[in-house]
């Protein structure tokens, strides 16, 4: 069996309920002031199931929609993830609930359980579907990952941020939405902001949780440029390195295309993550701890509400930031920004908390562009790849110290917040919006969140994905938080963003209003 290339997302399916709750009628209802909800959240309107149907029914729905629309066999699934924080019953997974599917054909061959953290459980079900088929395990067929969730809360601040769905991803080899391997990371730690102990409703600490969702969104993205960055170095360094993106037979090696948003580009063979990790258990090598900034240049910030308007480039002076950074691969790491990403999804509570989630990306390619990148001498005939990846990471650790300091010191600035979300608006519009229609159309549906923004970015763009990157930020309370890339292909044939468009096209107006 050939070794599978260009896993990822194959065909994508979404379900929600007809019912739904105008955002506007609730704020009427609950005696608040007009526009809390609609403007404060930047939500429309609360799906939520009725007592004929729930996260089991829906997951059935939306997988037998998924094998009926794109003619899939079941047989030729060897591999089903489910992603919930709703299940029915405290031992029996939804995902044996769904192997009813199955029946008929007699594939009971399937493997697989339920992931539950939160919002998190679909992003590591995707991650266990590339592991499988990238492994010696895998036996030639497809997987599917199952997101179904619902977001029920009691009267008061939080009910406005309820929702429900479910969405079904096809996961395989050829795919037109690649999981770039090399370019993911993660953030675990342990925190009550959000708990579900016992009884209908969850125990939520707002302020604490937002405060989590927007350090873990900051953390992971500092990792992931990093890795871009050393990925980078590698590949400039030793073009024959095991962590280094690999050119394809007879291609002449160019550090130019190896940059992570260059169409075309592959991910290393080896995880960025395992290389980090053992540099870091090396003795003399002091990068965990918390090191002196000034030995690598690093200066704080200052005057931030002064420079928060510079903080978006113009798409002239972005443009020519890309282009320097495929002209110059000698003169230094070039630094990875959201300027390489061409579009992006995130977990949504509510919509207003993506539009600040983005500004503060923006914010921290802002910082980023005030301290030196790497500036290792690169010279492949002399030097080993190793010394530079050490003194590069040991840099990295610096400036992630450096940035921690900087944006610690202004999560709760609401002044800075207002400058970056205005300075940010017209990026957001371009990268952002596209992805948004769901989540606010629909609320939030907890595990389904980020397929629905995948889904909807589907929708609105279609075949013009291919070729382009797309960053994804998955949270789940608790907590757990990952990012990654995507990146578009063309593709010919039923797997095919063309083709994906107007499957994934669903009905954003659920049909009665209650």
């Amino acid at each position: 069996m050939p070794y599978p290339s260009n896993i990822g997302i194959l065909a994508v399916e979404v379900y929600f309920p007809n019912q739904y709750v105008d955002q506007g009628e609730l704020e009427r209802h609950d005696h608040v002031t007009a526009g809390k909800y609609t403007i404060g959240l930047g939500q429309k309107r609360m799906a939520f199931y009725n007592d004929q149907e729930n996260v089991v029914s829906a997951a059935m729905t939306v997988v037998q929609n998924l094998l009926d629309k794109y003619k899939v066999d079941p047989r030729s699934i060897g591999r089903l993830e489910v992603g919930t924080e709703s299940s029915i019953d405290r031992s029996k997974s939804i995902k044996t609930f769904l192997m009813a599917l199955f029946q008929e054909c007699g594939n009971t061959d399937i493997e697989g359980v339920d992931n539950v953290n939160a919002c998190y459980g679909a992003t590591a079900g995707v991650y266990n579907c590339v592991n499988w088929i990238e492994s010696r395990a895998w036996d030639g067929r497809l997987a599917i990952v199952v997101a179904s969730d619902e977001a029920v809360y009691e009267a008061g601040p939080a009910r406005p941020s309820g929702g429900a769905g479910a969405v079904a991803l096809l996961v395989g080899p050829n795919a037109p939405l690649v999981l770039d391997r090399g370019l993911s990371s993660c953030h675990m730690e342990h925190v009550y902001d959000f708990c579900k102990p016992a009884g209908l409703y969850p125990k939520v600490d707002g302020p604490l949780s937002l405060k989590c969702y927007m350090q873990a969104l900051e953390i992971c993205y500092i990792r992931l440029c990093h890795k871009a960055e050393l990925r980078t170095m590698l590949s400039e360094t030793s073009p024959r390195h095991p962590h280094a993106p690999q050119p394809k037979p007879g291609a002449t090696h160019d550090p130019a295309s190896q940059m992570p948003h260059a169409p075309g580009s592959n991910a290393s063979e080896q995880s960025v993550d395992m290389f980090m990790q053992g540099q870091a258990s090396k003795p003399g090598l002091e990068c965990l701890s918390a090191p002196n900034a000034s030995v690598v240049g690093l200066q704080p910030e200052s005057s931030l509400h002064a420079e928060a308007a510079a903080v978006c480039l113009p798409a002239s002076e972005a443009a020519g930031e890309k282009a320097a950074a495929h002209s110059t691969p000698h003169s230094g790491v070039a630094q990875f920004g959201l300027n390489q990403i061409d579009y992006c999804c995130m977990h949504s509570p509510f919509h207003k908390l993506v539009r600040k989630a983005f500004a503060r990306l923006t914010h921290i390619d802002h910082l980023r562009r005030q301290t030196p990148s790497y500036q290792g001498a690169i010279d492949q005939e002399q030097v080993q790849p190793l010394d530079h990846a050490k003194k590069m990471y040991a840099h990295q650790a610096a400036e992630t110290a450096n940035l921690r300091e900087q944006l610690a010191a202004t999560t709760t600035d609401k002044e800075l917040e207002r400058h970056l979300v205005e300075a940010s608006s017209k990026d957001f519009e371009v990268k952002v919006q596209p992805g948004c229609l769901a989540g606010i159309e629909v609320g939030n549906s907890y595990a389904a969140s980020l397929g629905m923004a995948l889904a909807s970015l589907i929708d609105a763009k279609g075949a013009h994905l291919e070729g382009a990157t797309i960053l994804m930020y998955s949270y789940g309370s608790g907590l757990a938080a990952g990012m990654f890339v995507l990146k578009g292909r063309s593709c010919a044939g039923m797997f095919s963003l063309q083709t994906m468009q107007p499957q994934v096209r669903p009905r954003y107006h659920p049909i009665c209003s209650c």
